[in-house]
């Protein structure tokens, strides 16, 4: 039997589907986006570099050759702001991308001015903390990838881990910060992350926890009491006998010495002027 035109419908419209999605598939190819750069079709080739970027397999150095094309193509097209934005998010990504074939020279000065800000390397992307964290504390880690680049669609997304507990956060670059709590080993993982889902960069951190205090820091402190007057007096003399003995029977031979010589003028002022002045006995005490 036969099949009608009517069955055979289906079948056509689902080849010419999978034909239209073949098609726009090889139009993501850095290859037929460079063919359309060279046959001088600058908006097809446009559309073709912007579908690589929204590819789901799409690598640091194939967005650096994409923006740079995008660059050319848009001094081509006379918009300049657009190719100075994609030219720096080129040399971001890949400092040593060079100028695609037939492009502007205008495009080699300006990422020539891309690397001097930017310097010899690619934009880093950081994780930061104030470690060590404490146990059971909340802490703020953050993200970082700054200078973001201006023609990048891209987010920036943060995700901290202490064992099967998952925390978090994504946003526009430059920074994302996150709030965790944790008491053991805890890992950060960062990446800057295209609309399709790509990764372009990526970073990862180990972060220390503080060990918990020792017992002795940890209760509370004790009220110093004031030494005792005992204690205070045995130092002192203490003290006096390590410089060379005590005083107090010095004093003391010094006090019967004075008394001896007032009882002696005494006794002198009371004798009569004929009187014959004999031996005097004065009572001696010793100390």
């Amino acid at each position: 039997m036969m099949p009608t035109v009517r069955s055979r419908a289906p079948s056509i419209v689902l080849v010419a589907c999978f034909a239209l999605l073949a098609g726009r598939a090889r139009a993501q190819s850095i290859e037929d986006a460079r063919r359309f750069y060279m046959d001088a079709d600058f908006r097809a080739a446009q559309g073709a570099f912007e579908a690589v970027l929204r590819r789901a397999d799409l690598d640091a150095t194939t967005a650096a050759t994409a923006h740079v094309y995008l660059a050319a193509l848009a001094l081509a097209l006379r918009e300049a702001e657009q190719a100075r934005a994609h030219a720096e998010t080129a040399v971001a990504l890949r400092p040593d991308v060079a100028a695609p074939e037939g492009a502007p020279a205008e495009l080699g000065r300006m990422l020539a001015d891309a690397r001097g800000r930017l310097g010899d390397r690619a934009v880093p992307l950081r994780i930061v903390a104030d470690e060590p964290i404490a146990a059971a504390a909340r802490s703020r880690v953050t993200a970082r990838y700054e200078p973001a680049p201006p023609a990048l669609r891209a987010a920036l997304v943060l995700r901290c881990s202490e064992g099967d507990r998952v925390t978090e956060q994504r946003g526009a670059p430059p920074t994302v910060e996150l709030e965790v709590s944790a008491a053991h080993a805890l890992r950060c993982d960062a990446r800057v992350e295209t609309e399709s889902g790509a990764t372009l960069v990526e970073a990862r951190r180990e972060l220390a926890i503080a060990a918990p205090e020792a017992r002795a820091a940890s209760e509370p402190p004790r009220a110093r009491t004031a030494p005792q007057a005992g204690r205070e007096r045995v130092a002192v003399a203490r003290d006096d006998d390590d410089s060379g003995g005590s005083a107090w029977p010095w004093i003391a031979v010094g006090g019967a010495l004075v008394a001896a010589a007032v009882v002696v003028v005494a006794i002198l002022l009371a004798q009569p002027d004929d009187a014959t002045v004999g031996p005097i006995e004065i009572p001696w005490r010793s100390p």
